[in-house]
């Protein structure tokens, strides 16, 4: 049955901000359950999933699902088909996902713990795309209702894990890790991102018998592959750099470091939680504006986009200053609040900066996207490098303004040439 318009807006808003808080509380077992050395390698591998499920998306699923929004009746992608059409990359990712985790396995005294982390890290890389498309298809057929509903399944899982944890009193943070030794270790290295492994297969066989009775599409898209490439390469590039400054502040600094400053940026989740809310809600009426050749509505639904994202988000940054010590008590572990409050500042402005991306992509202007993507990260990472020495991890807020800043410099320049031009 499908959702009113309305309705269907605020379902959407709904899904992306419940899947976003199921990450948020891995992020909290993570932190209440690992040492400094394990939760760096958790960080690390994160960053790395974040930016190699990109591959699966835009080489198989997404350009299905588009396929199946064309149609003039709800029709759904043959599942077991991108399945299939995805179980190459889901193999390369989860390679990928191990090797990025190399860098701290001499780190992580125990292999079982590496091996627990890296493994769970390389199931998810299979089943969070196919959890996102299972619910962005509930989505194109106008189910809004079943896509909150499996985010929802999602939570409710990944927190039965966070409230066993809690119970267990999961401190090895505290502890430096010598609440558990041997295979307790490697069992507490599984329930980070084993949670979410958990969460994504329940809610995926949820999702899929939420789609039975829907119309099977007859045909496939045929993928172009360079295409497909290309505008994966605008995604992976930005989460790759996510991967690299961790890289960095491990290697130049410590892996006690990146842990600090993996808590840091649990702390300054909610603001990229609700840039995806928002994004969700707002960015679809963007999208239709653009179809329609009505750019001037276009730019002032963008508009409304950053002002929600940057003023909502430099509130909470400086909220973060006197609640530090009381997310400290929920992470078991002590939260830098000068450096958290500089991360939910620079993931406001990455949150403003993320529309300008999103437009160019519905412009179909991929090379632009990647282009401009290239100019702010690059620069970035220099900076990042720069200033490792001389301010530590609060270089990386830095960068990641310096980057939000560019993005958003370069494509006012650009679109100012365009207009000049018309």
């Amino acid at each position: 049955m499908r959702a009113p318009r309305g309705v269907g807006g605020l379902l959407s808003l709904a899904d992306a901000g419940t899947a976003s808080v199921a990450t948020f509380l891995a992020g909290l077992i993570a932190l209440r359950t690992l040492d400094d050395d394990r939760l760096a390698l958790y960080a690390l591998v994160f960053a790395a999933v974040t930016a190699l499920t990109i591959a699966p998306q835009y080489m198989v699923y997404i350009p299905q699902r588009l396929h199946a929004n064309r149609h003039a009746e709800p029709r759904r992608t043959d599942l077991r088909a991108d399945l299939r059409a995805a179980a190459p990359l889901w193999a390369i990712t989860a390679v990928g996902v191990v090797i990025a985790g190399l860098p701290l396995s001499g780190v992580v005294d125990d292999r079982a713990a590496f091996a627990a982390l890296c493994g769970t890290a390389a199931v998810l890389t299979g089943l969070s795309p196919l959890q996102d498309h299972v619910r962005a298809s509930l989505h194109v057929v106008g189910r809004h209702g079943g896509a909150a509903a499996v985010s929802a399944v999602n939570l409710a899982t990944v927190a039965v894990v966070f409230t066993a944890v809690l119970v267990g009193g999961g401190g090895a943070a505290d502890a430096g890790g010598g609440g558990a030794a041997g295979a307790g270790v490697a069992l507490i290295a599984l329930a980070p991102f084993g949670a979410l492994v958990a969460g994504n297969l329940v809610s995926v066989i949820v999702g899929v018998r939420l789609l039975r009775g829907v119309a099977l599409m007859e045909d496939r898209e045929l993928v172009s592959v360079p295409r497909a490439m290309l505008i994966a390469s605008t995604g992976f590039s930005r989460h790759g750099a996510g991967y690299v400054t961790n890289l960095l502040v491990a290697a130049l600094l410590s892996p006690a470091a990146l842990a600090g400053l993996e808590a840091a940026r649990v702390a300054a989740q909610p603001v990229l939680i609700l840039g995806t809310g928002v994004a969700s809600a707002m960015m679809p009426r963007a999208v239709r504006a653009i179809g329609a050749g009505d750019h001037r509505r276009a730019a002032r639904v963008m508009r409304r986009m950053v002002a929600v994202v940057s003023g909502t988000g430099a509130a909470y940054a400086l909220a973060l200053l006197p609640l530090a010590p009381l997310l400290a008590v929920l992470f078991g572990r002590p939260v830098e609040a000068g450096l958290a409050s500089a991360r939910a500042g620079a993931y406001a402005l990455s949150a403003a900066a993320n529309p300008f991306n999103a437009y160019n992509m519905a412009e179909r202007r991929y090379g632009l996207a990647l282009g401009l993507t290239l100019g702010s990260e690059l620069p970035a990472l220099a900076v990042l490098v720069a200033l490792l020495p001389s301010l530590g991890v609060f270089a990386v807020p830095v960068a990641g303004a310096v980057s939000a800043l560019l993005r958003i410099a370069l494509n006012l320049v650009v679109r100012a040439r365009r207009e000049r031009r018309q």
